[in-house]
């Protein structure tokens, strides 16, 4: 079925030739990116996602000034879920890079941006009854660095660990800092449970800031439930953890089933994603 996309605020099919080859995200990864859910045309944790992106594009130099402003946003996003008939939920994919120039040092002062949009089944975060088998990746530890907590365009190293995960029966994969540390997954933050303590990474070990993570750790202390987000995670602690978690903006909670001949719970996989959405005013 024929879909439709935002490029600068304009609604075009997803057929239309939208970006040429000096595309400065295709040739050097010279953007980043947000992924968000909606409901209606109503984007959860928007104010979030907002800041996420400022702050994103203050790290790659990329002119703040030169965003359109947020209600802009929000139009365009109403304009593009009403147009794919997606009134129930979806997935957003923003997508925030410098104008193209002919080579990496022809660097323009100019932004252009794309949003995408794609079908959710339900509108509300659900908890999946088949938890998800995960490897820790080897090949690909990640650097500590200003860029460590963003997204970006360059996302090559999620998408090989993420297929060398499945060529082996898992569902993702772990990645290790340069610290031999635990950070996330391919495209989640982590979460383990041990001794009825929620743990998560510290951003000081390069874990994704995401907007997930920000509302687990509030939905956490807010519930009374024991948080520790200043810790690092060795691989050993996957062998004494109750349960694991991914978490991310648009699935919401998903809970690890195993890992190598590990099995785990999901007994605050689910407590949480009921919690998380009340808190996304989901439920009443």
């Amino acid at each position: 079925m024929s879909q439709f996309i935002c490029i600068n605020g304009d609604i075009l099919p997803d057929t239309a030739p939208v970006t040429g080859v000096y595309n400065r995200s295709f040739n050097f990864g010279d953007g980043l990116c947000e992924e968000m859910r909606t409901r209606g045309n109503r984007i959860i944790f928007w104010d979030d996602h907002w800041n996420n992106i400022q702050k994103a594009m203050s790290i790659l130099k990329l002119n703040t000034c030169l965003l359109p402003h947020k209600n802009e946003f929000e139009a365009a996003v109403s304009r593009l879920i009403h147009r794919n008939k997606l009134l129930k939920s979806s997935k957003l994919r923003l997508v925030i890079f410098r104008k193209a120039g002919f080579s990496c040092t022809d660097i323009l002062d100019s932004i252009e941006y794309a949003i995408t949009a794609q079908p959710i089944e339900s509108s509300i975060f659900t908890l999946s009854p088949k938890g998800v088998l995960v490897n820790i990746n080897t090949d690909f530890a990640k650097n500590l660095s200003p860029i460590s907590g963003i997204r970006t365009t360059s996302e090559v190293r999620n998408v090989l660990a993420l297929i060398k995960a499945k060529d082996s029966g898992a569902g993702d994969s772990l990645f290790l800092n340069s610290k031999n540390n635990l950070v996330e997954a391919t495209n989640s933050n982590l979460f383990i449970v041990k001794d009825n303590t929620l743990i998560t990474p510290p951003l000081s070990d390069g874990c994704f800031d995401g907007v997930m993570r920000k509302k687990i750790i509030e939905i956490a202390v807010e519930n009374r439930i024991k948080t520790v987000s200043h810790q690092s995670i060795g691989p050993a602690s996957l062998y004494n953890a109750s349960e694991i978690l991914l978490a991310n903006s648009t699935v919401g909670v998903q809970w690890v089933m195993g890992y190598r001949n590990r099995r785990y719970f999901n007994k605050t996989a689910k407590k949480l994603t009921e919690l998380l959405n009340y808190k996304a005013n989901l439920l009443s």
